[in-house]
């Protein structure tokens, strides 16, 4: 499934409830995706390489929750 803006990213950790990110921007030509934690009032985006956030998801270290709002 190809990532969206406004998709919601269940980030995985073995023992801890799940983090979820909303994805606020997507650039596949500078392979940049930012995201933001939705539980965190204080959270700023954060930048990630989108190669990195495609192998997270591939590995099932993270699942897309929400696809389209």
């Amino acid at each position: 499934m190809q990532l969206s803006i406004n998709n919601l990213l269940s980030w995985h950790n073995e023992g801890k409830q799940p983090r979820i990110d909303r994805v606020l921007y997507i650039n596949l030509r500078i392979n940049l995706i930012c995201t933001i934690d939705i539980a965190d009032p204080k959270a700023l985006p954060q930048a990630h390489p989108y190669t990195d956030i495609e192998s997270s998801l591939r590995n099932i270290n993270a699942s897309i929750v929400i696809a389209h709002l």
